[in-house]
């Protein structure tokens, strides 16, 4: 599966803080335990975007710097399923 997502900051969103946090529903489940993540940036700023396993997302500010209303951050993540369907 290869799955993409973006989410813009709705304000200020210090170092450490979440963009967004919430859940995908009806994603293939993938085969790894402990779920998925993927690192993007905006500016000098990078995101680390986080789906587990039942689809629960968060995505977190992990630079020195703080998002401004606007700023986004992109997740993608291609990873191999626990289904065994074929498209």
């Amino acid at each position: 599966v290869q799955m993409e997502f973006s989410v813009a900051a709705t304000g200020e969103v210090k170092p450490g803080g979440n963009l967004a946090t919430g859940k995908i529903s009806r994603i293939p489940e993938p085969i790894t335990q402990t779920g998925m993540r993927a690192v993007s940036y905006f500016g000098n700023n990078a995101n680390v975007s986080f789906v587990s396993r039942g689809g629960e997302f968060t995505v977190r500010n992990c630079g020195n710097d703080a998002l401004k209303k606007g700023d986004n951050a992109i997740g993608i993540f291609t990873y191999i399923t626990t289904e065994n369907t074929i498209f």
